[in-house]
């Protein structure tokens, strides 16, 4: 998230210039099976989560219905009794009304949302054994609070930031179930597979993460069918955008935008500027891991932007833009705890690297 002038973050003067830090994005070792994450000796569990949802949205972008199933695997050396999952949007407006409702779950017992409907603990109906592989899987409901903000409706736009149900991480120091902040982030996950379907009318644009694999008209709506791998949370924008694209190296970079928010000459701008930001990032911290990245042009009034992995939502203002795409390394390829340690991704503030 750009800025908010957090002290903690700007204690610390780097710049995407400042590539030292580079080296701590080290590919994570193998587990106790051969399969699950292990960094600094850290057991970080459920292990290999696996995301499949189809949803079908309303003419605003701001509805959403349909289903959800997350697999994953348990890699810690005992049984695995209980997850959680979260629900980070609840946290804007907590539990009157929520935003993100889960019903009828076909496994598990599911208790009580806890940290204003943020947090459902979910204790599996057999503990699940070293190197098992489970699933959960249940009906979704979004409805996006009407509100400027990275997961609000306003001014014809819907965003839809950290909204679907994701796992918790457990580690060695417990479960991390942080509340919600909106004041930066809480937002702390394993990465894992996505596989996203949006039944939406036709004339409505959805940036994502990941990349489009398949596209079906059936009368005025599209079913589009979004993969992502190696990421730690999905998320997109609904609204009848403009489009730009152009490529950085092997990379698609595409800027969505509203004419009635941004002009189409500031909207090329920012294309030149995600460009060429990408192209330094790449040279100075090692190459971009994915296909494309997204760049929603946003109007908020309280801060810059917000990162997501291959796509952010940011005004269209050189720093913001440039901050936010920096987040493609730290958090989304490093993985830090934005919650614990939001220095290390907050702190970088990009200035002349981020030239035209």
């Amino acid at each position: 998230m750009a800025a908010f002038p957090r002290a903690m973050a700007l204690a610390v003067a780097l710049t995407a210039c400042t590539v030292g830090g580079a080296t701590t994005s080290a590919a994570p070792s193998a587990s106790i099976d051969g399969t699950a994450p292990v960094q600094d000796g850290v057991i970080r569990n459920p292990a290999d989560p696996g995301y499949t949802v189809r949803l079908n949205g309303d003419a605003s972008g701001r509805t959403w219905e349909g289903w959800e199933e997350v697999a994953f695997t348990n890699a810690e050396a005992e049984p695995l009794a209980r997850v959680w999952l979260r629900l980070w949007s609840n946290g804007i407006d907590g539990c009157a009304p929520a935003a993100i409702v889960i019903t009828n779950p076909t496994t598990g017992s599911w208790g009580a949302p806890t940290a204003d409907c943020t947090a459902i603990p979910v204790d599996l109906d057999a503990p699940l054994a070293p190197g098992a592989r489970t699933a959960l899987r249940f009906d979704l409901r979004i409805r996006v609070p009407a509100r400027d903000d990275r997961f609000g409706y306003a001014r014809g736009m819907a965003l839809l930031g950290t909204a679907l149900p994701t796992l918790a991480v457990h580690d060695d120091q417990g479960w991390h179930l942080d509340p919600f902040v909106s004041f930066g982030e809480s937002f702390y996950s394993i990465v894992g597979r996505y596989r996203v379907t949006l039944d939406v009318p036709a004339a409505l644009q959805t940036p994502t993460t990941g990349r489009l694999v398949g596209d079906r008209r059936h009368g005025d709506r599209e079913v589009r069918t979004f993969v992502a791998d190696d990421v730690r949370d999905f998320a997109w924008a609904a609204a009848r955008f403009h489009v730009l694209e152009a490529r950085a190296g092997g990379h698609l970079v595409r800027v969505s935008y509203l004419p009635d928010l941004v002009s189409s000459a500031r909207a090329a701008t920012m294309l030149r500027l995600a460009r060429s930001s990408m192209t330094t990032y790449a040279a100075a911290f090692g190459d971009y891991p994915y296909p494309e990245v997204d760049v929603v042009l946003t109007a908020f009034r309280r801060y810059g932007g917000m990162e997501y992995p291959q796509i952010v939502f940011a005004n269209p203002v050189d720093g913001d833009v440039t901050h936010e795409l920096a987040h493609q390394w730290w958090y989304g390829i490093v993985g830090n705890d934005e919650y614990a340690e939001p220095w290390l991704d907050e702190s970088w503030r990009p200035g002349r690297c981020s030239s035209r």
